[in-house]
């Protein structure tokens, strides 16, 4: 997936969300930055967590997801 342009007004959000389904762990994220054109590979990862990835720095953030409840 790739992020889209970014304007005053908005347009897409800086962050990404990616749904697992069933899956457990994510094997291999690789992250392009266009700007220094280095590819960035992070992972194992397991799901249920957020994921902060930082440009030039070796290992990712990571905190626990908090489910977000919805009233039905």
């Amino acid at each position: 997936k790739t992020m889209g342009e970014h304007g005053s007004f908005g347009t897409s959000p800086l962050q990404l969300h990616f749904g697992l389904g069933s899956a457990a762990r994510v094997e291999r994220l690789e992250v392009f930055w266009p700007v220094t054109g280095e590819t960035q590979v992070v992972g194992p990862l397991d799901a249920g967590q957020h994921v902060v990835v930082v440009e030039g720095e070796q290992e990712p953030r990571l905190s626990p997801a908090r489910p977000v409840p919805f009233r039905r």
